[in-house]
């Protein structure tokens, strides 16, 4: 796999600045929040130079295969910074992310490009244009819900949008789309008609499946997989300690739903959705669990 092999640090006024460095690729900075402030996703990187391995292996086999990357739930630029790297000239990026403190980590870390164009957008998606609230979590900085949770979280006012209204009802073209949005994902599909289309064979999706986040948000687990049933694409649980990717089916999903998955147990997967035979699937079929 291609996942980095050193990384080192040094203090800046903003965060945390790292040298990343992936196998065939030039390293790069890259500033995560200051140590203490994030619980997950800045101190993993901050102890382990990556951020979900295996993740990351799927998106650098993907993304130079495609002329548009959607960061959805962009974070503090992870996998925007390594599209910046690794995409083709004259790609285009488009990353979302609602939190301010987030987004100006997401914007050093991925807001320029010689190379490609670059879209940074400090707002959530969802299925209506305008203004919500965001309920944030005090140690993770992956875990702000746009809906009220537990634990009486502070809540901010943030800019809202659809993707069918960012793109003004075009479509972007073939591309791959990272969906992390604390269970935010069926309002955000709800807003995408003409982005997330059932003719469209040729992108390819990494979507968190938590149903307790999006059993809070209001949504119908089982209707949200029946919609996604409708994409060509083919759904895969990216296992992440077993370093590979297991087929499922839509139905074994909504099952899991009342199992395993069940929104009490606060578990989630994460979905590859591509289309078997595409070139998207062929880059990842040796991923693929016997």
């Amino acid at each position: 796999m291609n996942g980095p092999t050193s990384t080192t640090e040094s203090a800046a006024g903003d965060g945390t600045l790292r040298t990343i460095a992936h196998a065939g690729l030039p390293p790069y900075p890259f500033r995560v929040h200051r140590a203490g402030t994030d619980s997950v996703v800045s101190r993993e990187i901050a102890e382990r130079g990556t951020w979900e391995p295996l993740e990351t292996e799927i998106a650098m086999r993907l993304l130079p295969l495609f002329g548009t990357f959607l960061d959805i739930g962009g974070n503090i630029g992870w996998y925007s910074a390594l599209a910046r790297e690794i995409m083709l000239s004259g790609s285009a990026i488009h990353a979302f992310e609602p939190d301010p403190g987030n987004f100006a980590l997401l914007r050093q870390n991925a807001g320029h490009s010689a190379r490609l164009g670059v879209h940074l957008v400090n707002a959530a998606l969802s299925d209506r244009v305008g203004v919500d609230r965001l309920f944030l979590s005090g140690t993770n900085m992956g875990d702000h819900r746009l809906y009220e949770s537990e634990g009486g979280r502070a809540a901010v006012d943030v800019q809202i949008t659809t993707l069918d209204a960012y793109f003004a009802g075009r479509s972007p073209g073939a591309f791959f789309a990272k969906l992390d949005t604390q269970g935010s994902e069926p309002r955000i599909f709800a807003g995408a008609r003409t982005v997330f289309r059932p003719d469209d064979a040729a992108s390819a999706y990494v979507i968190e499946f938590w149903p307790h986040g999006m059993v809070a948000a209001a949504a119908d687990v089982a209707a949200f997989v029946h919609r996604l049933g409708f994409l060509p694409q083919r759904p895969m649980i990216i296992d992440h300690a077993g370093g590979k990717v297991r087929a499922t089916t839509w139905s074994d999903l909504v099952a899991r739903v009342d199992g395993d998955l069940a929104p009490a147990s606060r578990r989630f997967v994460d979905l590859l959705l591509v289309t078997p035979g595409s070139a998207a699937y062929m880059a990842v079929a040796d991923l693929l669990a016997a």
